[in-house]
């Protein structure tokens, strides 16, 4: 589903949403992992934002952010809670 300029606007506006710095070191670190594990640019870029940023990556998607626990990123599946 395409979101409409107005509907993109909002969504960018709205105080629910947070946006993180990156690095140039964690962009670089996600391309290599991506690249490494065969996982999407953005699963990798997730991983290194959360071992930088955070303890636990909440995610139902255990395939692609498994493969990234030897760097560090920790997962938590909520259904399985």
């Amino acid at each position: 589903m395409r979101l409409s300029l107005g509907r993109t606007r909002s969504l960018l506006r709205s105080k629910r949403i947070a946006f993180l710095p990156v690095s140039r070191e964690a962009s670089q670190n996600s391309v290599r992992w991506a690249r490494e594990k065969g996982v999407p640019a953005n699963d990798a870029m997730i991983g290194v934002a959360m071992v930088e940023m955070a303890d636990v990556v909440y995610t139902l998607d255990e395939d692609h952010f498994g493969k990234l626990e030897e760097y560090g990123v920790k997962i938590l599946n909520p259904v399985k809670l």
